[in-house]
């Protein structure tokens, strides 16, 4: 495994994040245990199935992203959201 999927990175990339006010974190339960998260609609490029997928879902592909040198190029897919009058 490449150090960027290592769990202490997983950690490192937790506190980084949510260190920062502008910026949020969703984690998703199943019975009460954490089954995933996200901090944004971030997609492995290498991954072209789970960015069809996300289209699907009314995503949108705005651009691409390598936050640090040892991550992946990520495909940045963001969706649209209506605001109720």
């Amino acid at each position: 495994m490449d150090r960027f999927h290592e769990r202490e990175r997983f950690a490192w990339f937790v506190d980084h994040w949510s260190s920062k006010e502008s910026r949020s974190c969703v984690v998703g339960l199943e019975q009460g245990a954490p089954t995933g998260f996200a901090y944004g609609l971030l997609v492995d490029v290498r991954h072209p199935k789970v960015q069809a997928l996300y289209e699907t879902w009314g995503h949108e592909k705005l651009g691409e992203q390598k936050p640090f040198d040892d991550s992946p190029v990520f495909a940045i897919m963001v969706k649209r959201l209506t605001v109720p009058a």
